[in-house]
């Protein structure tokens, strides 16, 4: 632990595969640090073990010995461009990635089951779409907050809850599906900036959600298609928008152009069918 705490000088690293474990904090705050080459033969990466190396750049490879990046293992790297992660990677902790601004993408392993709150907090610049592993079950609160430019993400059956401003201000993400494992769709989980282009253009919601937060679906301005399970979902969605969809309530499932004139005795309709 500790080793090179704050080392500002230190520009390159090169390990030996001897090296088989970086303690806890051992580069934080080596600002002047930009490559690094991990030894192949690492099994384990400290918390907090490259926090505030805002100089380091390119892709960091982790071998395949590493099971888990711990808690802001790479937080405030934002020259840092890209991540290979290893295959037998299990859990991404707490702010791993947070203000990883450059990072571009990232190749989550089918191994991983666990993705901790704010892990990829504010990495404006990973694009495309996000493939979340079958054994995911949480999606935290800010997972993927403010990573504006992502454009899609599967989330698997089996997910259950989606937290709390999870994908907010990912205004980038134009369709959406809600599996039937989940059951809680947490606040502002995919609020939209106002400021910014609005590209969510149809969501599906499950059969299992039993709560939609407050301000879910806030700011999607551009919203003209969903699709629910259930009479109960879409209350639900009513109760967390304040906007009460176009609805065949004898049954039907598809909803057209949202309409903000709609009243909420429609919606108490809905709740009661």
């Amino acid at each position: 632990s500790y080793a090179f705490y704050n080392c500002e000088s230190l520009t390159s690293v090169t390990m030996s595969d001897s090296v088989t474990s970086i303690g806890d904090y051992a580069f934080v705050g080596c600002s002047g640090l930009e490559n690094m080459a991990l030894s192949n033969n690492l099994t384990e990466i400290g918390m907090y073990a490259f926090k505030n190396c805002s100089a380091l750049s390119g892709t960091i490879v982790i071998p395949d010995g590493v099971t888990e990046i711990g808690n802001q293992t790479f937080y405030g790297c934002k020259k840092l461009e890209g991540i290979t992660l290893g295959t037998k990677v299990t859990s991404i902790g707490d702010s791993a990635f947070y203000g990883c601004t450059a990072l571009e993408s990232i190749k989550l392993p089918t191994t991983l089951s666990e993705i901790k709150q704010s892990a990829f907090y504010n990495c404006t610049a990973l694009a495309g779409n996000i493939v979340l592993p079958s054994g995911i079950t949480l999606i935290e609160k800010y997972t993927f907050y403010n990573c504006k430019n992502i454009t899609g993400v599967s989330i698997p059956n089996g997910v259950v809850s989606i937290g709390d401003s999870a994908f907010m201000y990912c205004n980038a993400i134009a369709t959406l599906e809600i599996p039937d494992s989940v059951t809680t769709i947490g606040d502002s989980a995919f609020t939209a900036d106002s400021q910014e282009t609005q590209c969510l253009t149809s969501v599906t919601i499950g059969s299992g959600v039993t709560r939609i937060g407050q301000g879910a679906f806030a700011n999607q301005s551009n919203l003209g298609s969903a699709t629910f399970a259930d009479t109960e979902s879409v209350w639900y969605f009513y109760a967390s928008t304040q906007v009460v969809p176009n609805y065949d309530y004898t049954g039907g499932t598809e909803i057209g152009a949202m309409s903000a004139t709609d009243t909420a005795e429609n919606a108490t309709k809905l709740k009661s069918t």
